[in-house]
């Protein structure tokens, strides 16, 4: 006996709006200023090492991170569960 496999209709997806995304000063120091096109919902930083260091949900398009805390190294953004950007702390 067979399978029928029956797939949705796919032809109306929606995709995500793009995310033009700057970020600065990077390097950074005491702060990190994210500037996106679009809201963002949720913000994960990761060590070097894969560790979550935060996450945030600031359900805003112009962000200030304190990074003065984090010691000096490279750091990975997760923007909205997608976009990854990394960036250094001196």
């Amino acid at each position: 006996s067979g399978y029928i496999l029956v797939a949705p209709n796919v032809s109306k997806v929606e995709e995500e709006p793009k995310l033009n995304l700057n970020f600065y000063p990077n390097p950074c120091q005491d702060y990190l200023i994210l500037h996106s096109s679009q809201i963002i919902k949720n913000i994960q930083i990761f060590n070097s090492l894969g560790q979550k260091i935060e996450e945030l949900s600031p359900e805003q398009n112009i962000i200030r991170i304190k990074t003065s805390s984090l010691v000096s190294g490279n750091y990975y953004l997760i923007i909205n569960n997608s976009i990854i950007k990394r960036f250094l702390k001196e």
